[in-house]
Parts: structure tokens; sequence; C-alpha cells
């Protein structure tokens, strides 16, 4: 016997038939995406206006975020980051000795992209807003994960849906050091340039020129 169907777009679709609804409880959605098995790349602000870091002195600094997706902690002394953009070459950055390099399971670590200082968390140099690529090298060469970013947009972040997850989406609300979350996706901008003429005349045509993003 085949039910009747009942739908609304891409939403809701409901199974009609003869038998009596039933109580039941709520159904168990299990995620079947696997995390990382280790450090990656997991989020970045390339073009940081408005949020001040506190672990960088309370500075709007550009930042990438590793997050450790193994079971134990992971020493990142010695580790690489490269930046690679178009008609630029390359530009390294090494993970500093110490305390702080050492990468808890699950945990997260941020490193700023300063173009006025080096040194420990700071690369002196900073992030292309126009796209580039960024790769993870282990201590012993060996790419640890890649990643190329597109264009971005002032203070929305680029990071993976959820911490060490394949996919990734823009984010309104950066979550530097801290899990990843869906916050909804980013809201479209309009803004008006100019209009002509600059004055209105009673009577006559206005147009309006504007620039959108979305």
């Amino acid at each position: 016997k085949k039910a009747d169907l009942v739908g609304t777009g891409e939403v809701l679709w409901t199974a009609l038939s003869s038998r009596r609804a039933r109580p039941s409880g709520p159904p168990v959605l299990e995620d079947a995406r696997q995390l990382v098995s280790g450090p990656v790349l997991n989020e970045i602000l390339a073009a940081n206006t408005e949020f001040p870091i506190e672990a960088d002195g309370g500075r709007t600094s550009d930042w990438v975020e590793v997050f450790n997706g193994a079971p134990d902690p992971v020493e990142l002394a010695g580790w690489r980051i490269l930046l690679e953009e178009q008609g630029q070459g390359a530009k390294g950055y090494s993970f500093p000795q110490g305390p702080g390099s050492i990468l808890p399971s699950r945990g997260h670590l941020l490193v700023f992209f300063t173009g006025d200082r080096a040194g420990g968390f700071q690369t002196g140099f900073k992030l292309p807003q126009g796209g580039a690529k960024l790769s993870l090298f282990k201590l012993t060469g060996e790419t640890a994960d890649t990643i190329q970013y597109p264009p971005q947009e002032e203070n929305v972040a680029y990071g993976r849906y959820k911490d060490g997850l394949a996919a990734f989406a823009a984010s309104p609300y950066p979550s530097p050091g801290l899990p990843n979350s869906d916050n909804g996706t980013v809201e479209p901008k309009v803004k008006l340039k100019e209009t002509v003429p600059a004055v209105p005349v009673p009577g006559a045509p206005i147009r309006f020129f504007a620039t959108g993003r979305d």
C-alpha cells in the first residue's frame, strides 16, 4: 500500500495513511560525521576591525585558530603554518617552544597574524583579505591540513561548520579559542554609494548607485 504525501516545499514532508497515529518518543539522531584525528586549521578571521582579542593585548588582530581532534595532547613546537598568496610568494611561521604550544585534546590555540610584531604566537605578517592558501605542517614536514580560503568580508569569520568537521561556513560571530557553532547564514549587505543628481529635482528621475554582497 502506498501512503499519501503532503509537502511544504523543501522543509517538511508528511506521509498520510489510514492508520491511527501512535504516541512515540523523539527520534535519536546520530551524527555519523567523523572528527579529524589531529590538529587542523579550524577558523580564521582575515579582516578584523571590530573584535579585540584579549590574548593579543586587546588588539583587533587577524587570527587563525588550530583545533586538536586527536584523543591525546599534541606538542606543536616546531610545527609550521605556511601562507601562500597568489602573486605574492609564501610566508612561514613556526610554533615556539614552551608549554603554550601543547594543544590538549579538543583544545583550541590562536595564532595572531600581525604585521607589526613577531615572536611567540605573532607571525609578523597579516592574512590577505583577498583569499589565500594556508597549510599546517608537522615537525616531520608532513602536511597536517590545508585550506584555500576565498575573499573575506570584514569581521566575518571563515571556519569549520563545527570543530574538526570538513565543511566550512561564514559566520558573523567569530569564536576565537571557543568551539565553532552554527550561527546561521550571513545576512546580505547593501550600501548606497550615490544618487544622480545629488540634490533631487522635482519631477526629474533619480538614479541610485549601490553595492551589494550576499
